[in-house]
């Protein structure tokens, strides 16, 4: 969007997913003891493995085996990258073929999935999210449209289905599936033989009462492509660390694994000297970091919610983990032609910075990170309900 925030107010971007913006998420600490002792011994500045120092792609392969007696991984299943974007990149490059093969997507989804397939000239088709009642009728919860994924699985227009993707928890929704919806996701897969491909960057990144399911989890039969990293849930996006990791299935993966290695020799992995702290974060991360981070997390989505209950033109879609919510706007009743027009005056109006929902195909929405401070979220939401107020009664004349 091209326009000029308020200069008479602070600015508040609510639109960048990254949770070191103002300080208040951290990485654990441990890891600035690791850093300084790598730096200082001097024995991590060389080339490594394409795909990743061994034993770090032995403890990734660890950490996200799923139970026995499901097929555990090796390192040999574990590709590591610049970050889970790259990861991504590879997943959908050892699946699909140009101008013939197709993934099908979600929507709302993460815009990098349609741009990757555009860029290699991969089709692509969309299954929905809809919002929900939850059980208890209270509020309403993102799930997966089962009609609308058998469609896009069938119709080949833009190309043959090869992949399934499932980001779970999900950016921009911050929904977060049960286990009855991604096994009826896995059995599209079984029925099509299609692998999934499993975004879970944000793994057990979920509030109290929801629980987290790996895709690798749920299936002895269907081949999963997990993509993940520790961008989110260690509070370093910037440190560009990912993984794509192997899940097989009798045998199925197998030129996968072996293109996702050749791909690897073309940028020779992420930064040596980072690739050791990944281990550090994986097993001596404490308990009580995972759990205060989402603590913290959910009463910002509790207190953002309960802040823009009641107003006039918008509802809040209730995430369940993630740094996300997707408030749905009536742009008719505030006088706007869209959600990308309503952003922009926001913007402009009260210097209150967040994404249209045309961004991730989802128009009528706003997207909302969450991981500012409460004051910085608090104030957001006030001047969003004096904007719709104001706007409200122009409407009226």
């Amino acid at each position: 969007m091209h326009t000029t925030p308020n200069p008479n107010k602070e600015l508040i971007p609510l639109s960048i997913g990254d949770p070191t913006v103002y300080g208040n998420f951290k990485a654990p600490q441990r890891i600035q003891q690791r850093f300084t002792q790598l730096v200082q011994d001097l024995e991590h500045n060389g080339y490594v493995h394409s795909a990743g120092i061994p034993a770090v792609r032995e403890t990734v392969a660890k950490k996200f085996s799923p139970p026995p007696p499901l097929r555990q991984l090796t390192a040999e299943d574990v590709v590591l990258t610049w970050g889970c974007s790259q990861a991504l990149e590879f997943a959908i490059s050892v699946l699909a073929e140009p101008h013939k093969d197709a993934i099908i997507l979600p929507r709302p989804g993460f815009p990098l999935y349609a741009t990757l397939c555009r860029q290699r000239e991969i089709g692509f088709r969309y299954y929905d999210l809809k919002p929900q009642p939850s059980p208890d009728g209270t509020s309403l919860l993102w799930a997966i449209d089962q009609d609308s994924l058998a469609r896009a699985v069938e119709d080949d227009s833009s190309g043959t289905a090869r992949a399934i993707l499932v980001n779970n928890p999900a950016n921009p929704t911050g929904s977060v599936f049960s286990r009855t919806q991604l096994q009826h996701v896995i059995g599209v897969a079984e029925k099509y033989d299609l692998p999934i491909v499993g975004d879970e960057i944000y793994a057990n990144m979920v509030f109290d009462g929801c629980e987290y399911h790996s895709l690798s989890s749920l299936s002895a039969s269907v081949p999963v492509l997990e993509v993940g990293g520790i961008a989110k849930q260690y509070m370093v996006p910037g440190w560009r660390v990912g993984w794509a990791l192997v899940h097989d299935r009798d045998g199925k993966m197998h030129q996968v694994r072996r293109g996702l290695h050749t791909l690897a020799t073309v940028t020779l992995g992420p930064c040596s000297l980072v690739q050791p702290v990944v281990e550090t974060l994986l097993m001596e991360t404490p308990e009580d970091y995972y759990k205060e981070t989402m603590l913290l997390l959910e009463e910002h989505a509790r207190v953002f919610a309960s802040e823009l209950k009641g107003v006039q033109g918008l509802e809040v879609v209730s995430p369940q983990g993630a740094m996300y919510a997707m408030v749905r706007v009536d742009c008719g009743l505030l006088g706007f032609d869209s959600d990308v027009d309503l952003s922009r005056q926001l913007l402009e109006e009260e210097s209150v910075f967040v994404l249209p929902g045309q961004c991730f195909e989802s128009p009528g929405y706003v997207r909302v990170v969450l991981s500012p401070p409460l004051d910085k979220l608090t104030e957001a939401a006030r001047r969003l309900r004096e904007f719709c107020a104001r706007h409200r009664a122009e409407q009226r004349g």
